[in-house]
């Protein structure tokens, strides 16, 4: 059952990506596929989880180590990411609105400038690492 659920998921992430190459101009197929795809993750999601009596959607309590009362570090349980890696994620995220902002302003002016367009790679390089670290955090 656990695999099959993954399997399912997967499937509809791989249906919804298809769904947005082949339809890039027209909205319903977009909102379709982002559905499915959106879908496809929650089942794997679900498929993850573990499970003490066997039935999906279980969580078990985390094992602690002997004595101590406190979690282990290979007890299973993984932290979450703080508040510092979700605020350093958001401001890269509004980092690089702001770069795409001047750089659209410069090329209505007539791309006069090239500090938003190396302003934009900076901005891109800051969001890419401050969210995969937030997704290999939660993940």
């Amino acid at each position: 059952m656990r695999y099959g659920v993954y399997g399912l998921g997967v499937a509809l992430i791989l249906v919804g990506g298809g769904l947005f190459i082949v339809g890039p101009e027209n909205y319903m197929i977009r909102s379709m596929g982002s559905l499915l795809a959106v879908a496809g993750a929650l089942l794997i999601r679900r498929s993850r989880l573990r499970t003490t009596a066997g039935r999906m959607g279980e969580i078990d309590t985390p094992r602690q180590r002997p004595g101590t009362g406190k979690l282990g570090p290979f007890s299973g349980e993984k932290t979450g990411p703080g508040r510092v890696a979700w605020m350093v994620a958001g401001g890269s995220a509004a980092n690089l609105l702001i770069a795409y902002y001047f750089l659209v302003q410069d090329a209505q002016h007539g791309h006069s400038q090239a500090w938003p367009i190396y302003f934009l790679l900076a901005s891109g390089l800051a969001f890419i690492v401050g969210f995969g670290y937030l997704i290999s955090k939660i993940m």
